[in-house]
C-alpha cells in the first residue's frame, strides 16, 4: 500500500532534506495556525523551528518551490516508541526495551509473533543489531511472561521486524488483540490512504479501552528519509512513513511501548496499514511505517500473520 506521491516532489524532497536541522521531508495537508488544512504541500520536519532574523540565508527554506508551497513543521527529535516500562514484549539488554506485539500467529504446533525490529534485537557493543539472524539459540524475549526466541529481523530503510518463535503454543496468542490464525489472518490494506483518512491504533501494550483503540488521521506520508532516535542513542532512517496526529488534544495517538502495534483504517473491515514506529515528544504527531513492504523479504513468514 505504497502511498502516492508525485515523482516530481520526491525530486525536490531530497533537495530540501539536504538543509540543517530537517528530520523528514513530506507529502500531504497543510497545516496553518495550529489546524490542518486540505490543502496540499511539501512540509519539512525541523528539530527547531527559528524565525528568518536568525538564520543565516544558506539555511532558509523556501516558502515555494515551483509550484508547491513549503511547509514547516517543528517535531523535535522523533523517536522510536520502545521506552515504557509497562509494555506486553519485554527484551532485556543493556537498555531496557518494550513494545507491543504486531501480530501473533499459531503455526503447527508452535506460535510465532511478528514484532518491530528496533523493541527487540540483541545488543551488540551498546548498540541495537539493525539485521539479525539467529546462530545456533537466538536471543530470548517475553511476552506476558512466556519466553520466546528471536528467530531474525531488520530495521532501517522500508522496514522494521522481528520474528519471534514460541515453543508450543502455550495460550499466549489467545491473550492479545490481532492473533491471527492459518484460517483467517489479517487483512492488508492494498489502496492509498487519503490524507485526512480517520485510522485507529490498536496496542496491546496499553490495553485500557481508551489506549488501545485510539483514533487519529492520516496527514501525511515522507517523500524523502526520515531520521528517528532510537533507544541506544542511535538514529535510523526509515523510507515511507506516514504522519498521523491523534483526534483527541489531550491524549497522544500514540506513546512509549507502542512500537510495532498495528494501525487500521476505519472501514468494516479494519483493514491494517502499517504498523507504529515513534512519535515526537510533545505526542502531537505519530509516525507510521507502511508494512506492505514485508510482503516479499525472506524469513518474516508475512503471508502467516496477513493476506
Amino acid at each position: 500500500m505504497r502511498q502516492t506521491v508525485p515523482m516530481r516532489v520526491r525530486a525536490l524532497s531530497k533537495h530540501l532534506a539536504r538543509f540543517p536541522g530537517v528530520v523528514g521531508v513530506f507529502w500531504g495537508h497543510r497545516k496553518r495556525v495550529g489546524a490542518w488544512t486540505n490543502e496540499h504541500c511539501i512540509c519539512v520536519h525541523v528539530r527547531e523551528k527559528r524565525s528568518m532574523r536568525r538564520l543565516p540565508s544558506s539555511e532558509r527554506l523556501p516558502r515555494k518551490i515551483e509550484n508547491y508551497h513549503v511547509d514547516v513543521l517543528e517535531v523535535g527529535a522523533p523517536r522510536a516508541h520502545a521506552l515504557d516500562q509497562n509494555g506486553m514484549l519485554d527484551c532485556p539488554g543493556a537498555v531496557r526495551r518494550t513494545s507491543s506485539p504486531t501480530a501473533l500467529a499459531n503455526d503447527g504446533a508452535d506460535a510465532y509473533a511478528l514484532v518491530s525490529g528496533h523493541g527487540v534485537l540483541p545488543f551488540v557493543g551498546g548498540r541495537i543489531l539493525s539485521s539479525y539472524r539467529a546462530d545456533g539459540p537466538g536471543a530470548r524475549i517475553s511476552l506476558g511472561g512466556v519466553e520466546g526466541e528471536v528467530q531474525t529481523g531488520k530495521f532501517g530503510g522500508s522496514v522494521d521486524w522481528a520474528l519471534v518463535r514460541f515453543d508450543g503454543r502455550g495460550g499466549q496468542a489467545n491473550n492479545y488483540s490481532w492473533t491471527a490464525d492459518n484460517s483467517a489472518p489479517l487483512r492488508l490494506r492494498r489502496t492509498p490512504l487519503s490524507a485526512g483518512e480517520p485510522v485507529a491504533l490498536r496496542s496491546v501494550a496499553h490495553p485500557s479501552p481508551s489506549r488501545a483503540q485510539n483514533l487519529g488521521k492520516f496527514r501525511q506520508v515522507s517523500s524523502a528519509p526520515v531520521t528517528m532516535l532510537l533507544s541506544d542513542g542511535e538514529s535510523q532512517s526509515y523510507d515511507d512513513v506516514l504522519l498521523v496526529d491523534g483526534d483527541d488534544p489531550g491524549e497522544p495517538f500514540s506513546q512509549g511501548g507502542d512500537s510495532g502495534a498495528l494501525v487500521v483504517d476505519q472501514s468494516g473491515a479494519r483493514l491494517v496499514v502499517g504498523m507504529l514506529l515513534g512519535g515526537v515528544e510533545s505526542g502531537s504527531v505519530s509516525y507510521v511505517l507502511d508494512l506492505s513492504h514485508l510482503a516479499n523479504h525472506p524469513g518474516a513468514r508475512f503471508d502467516l500473520f496477513f493476506r
